[in-house]
């Protein structure tokens, strides 16, 4: 059935899927290695199971992995928006998972933050005006339970878990100034992320709306994913004293030629 009928659920997506490789051939090769190498090196992590700083590293590198596969899955099916949405969820991961390699200190303020997503629920909770949450959720959390945890959070000027400051810690400024900011407006649904659902006349006169696979950024997509990855690769085999020195190197030349000759002429928007 067609694209009309079913969407990106039904048997035509198949048939874009494999044009979209097809038309990325290059770029797909480059990705898929750059996986491989990333399920390789997963494995030769060696974590200890009481070990804070290892788990954590252990789990975010797990879950920036996932991200970065999703970000392929959905822009091979021209599902821009989106894998620009979970762009910025793998790179926020990154942030975490390098600020934790680099500060050995890091691990128990991150840990620690939980406190601060408690006191955010049970505030609500406390002050549901709405009836919204269950008997059971306002048993628990009472206003005792919520001056408790409000003594043990800093205060917002002093949270190190800001996004900016672990993106600091993490030395990945560049990465929060240039991608982070950018890529809030598919995840938030701003104006102008939405301006490339319509069609336009040549007076600018909306006439349909376009619902069709979307491809205008994938090489920006998936080379800022793929660097991204680099960067955790890279930071996580020197913390575990893995030699992929050389291989990685190659891997970001290959990327800074393609950048030069591709994406540096691509719209970012």
């Amino acid at each position: 059935m067609s694209f009309d009928i079913n969407g990106f659920l039904g048997e035509q997506i198949e048939d874009i899927h494999k044009q979209i490789c097809q038309d990325n051939k290059g770029l797909l090769d480059f990705v898929l290695e750059l996986n491989r190498l990333a399920q390789e090196i997963k494995y030769k992590l060696e974590i200890h199971n009481e070990d804070a700083q290892e788990l954590t590293i252990g789990a975010l590198y797990i879950k920036t992995l996932q991200s970065f596969n999703s970000i392929v899955i959905l822009s091979l099916r021209g599902l821009e928006s989106d894998s620009k949405a979970l762009l910025r969820v793998m790179l926020e991961a990154a942030f975490y998972l390098k600020a934790t390699c680099i500060d050995d200190n890091f691990v128990f303020e991150y840990i620690n933050g939980d406190e601060l997503e408690r006191f955010k629920i049970i505030n609500r909770i406390v002050h549901d005006k709405g009836n919204v949450f269950s008997e059971e959720a306002k048993k628990y959390a009472t206003r005792d339970k919520l001056e408790e945890l409000k003594s043990k959070i800093p205060p917002k000027k002093d949270n190190p878990l800001e996004i900016h400051k672990v993106a600091e810690k993490a030395k990945m400024n560049d990465f929060y100034q240039l991608v982070y900011g950018h890529l809030s407006a598919d995840v938030h649904t701003s104006v102008r992320s939405i301006e490339k659902y319509y069609g336009l006349d040549e007076n600018g006169k909306v006439i349909y709306f376009d619902c069709i696979p979307r491809t205008d950024s994938l090489n920006v997509t998936l080379s800022t994913a793929c660097s991204i990855l680099i960067t955790i690769l890279d930071c996580c085999t020197e913390f575990f004293k893995l030699n992929y020195t050389e291989v990685l190197n190659n891997k970001i030349e290959w990327l800074k030629e393609f950048d030069k000759n591709v994406v540096s002429k691509a719209d970012i928007t």
